[in-house]
């Protein structure tokens, strides 16, 4: 045939390729099979490897044996591990400073803000966890009647709240 006609295109595979994948000594496998595997079983993946079998079910450049694959796997989970220790750690300072401005300004500062406050009995600690995670999530709830048209004469916590609602949502990929 010539070198440019379909049927060269369509070149079956040689028969030794289709003898390895059809091995019965090395089973088709999934990147899974050495997790699912009892400790009682032989390892059979490093003698399929050693044969040329992969995972894949082919041998050659960018294709991993099962005990490469299962290594990967656990380097991933341990990545996916930190991730979650570095989100809960930013999860957690966020809002302890959130917490911390809005509750030494609400107990410590002074103005109509405080006297509102104490006109209406409203406990400082909570208002301020309140207020820090409403901020956070962005849900917009505020415990006191006017929402926060009460704050309209405070930068601090207008900033603190414009602050917290972009560490919650719109700056978080960055962070």
């Amino acid at each position: 045939e010539k070198a440019g006609s379909p049927a060269s295109h369509t070149a079956k595979p040689a028969a030794k390729d289709l003898q390895r994948w059809s091995s019965p000594s090395c089973p088709p496998s999934s990147p899974f099979a050495a997790d699912r595997r009892r400790k009682s079983e032989p390892d059979s993946s490093s003698a399929c490897a050693k044969a040329g079998r992969t995972a894949s079910g082919l041998s050659g450049k960018g294709h991993y044996t099962s005990n490469k694959l299962s290594e990967m796997h656990r380097l991933e989970y341990k990545a996916l591990g930190k991730v979650l220790r570095i989100m809960m750690g930013y999860w957690l300072t966020v809002h302890l400073v959130g917490w911390l401005i809005f509750y030494l300004y609400f107990e410590f500062g002074s103005g109509p803000i405080q006297e509102k406050f104490k006109q209406e009995g409203l406990n400082s600690e909570w208002h301020a966890a309140y207020l820090t995670v409403s901020s956070f999530q962005n849900n917009g709830l505020v415990m006191t009647p006017s929402s926060v048209m009460d704050f309209r004469w405070s930068p601090l916590l207008l900033n603190t709240i414009g602050a917290l609602i972009l560490c919650g949502n719109t700056c978080l990929p960055i962070a």
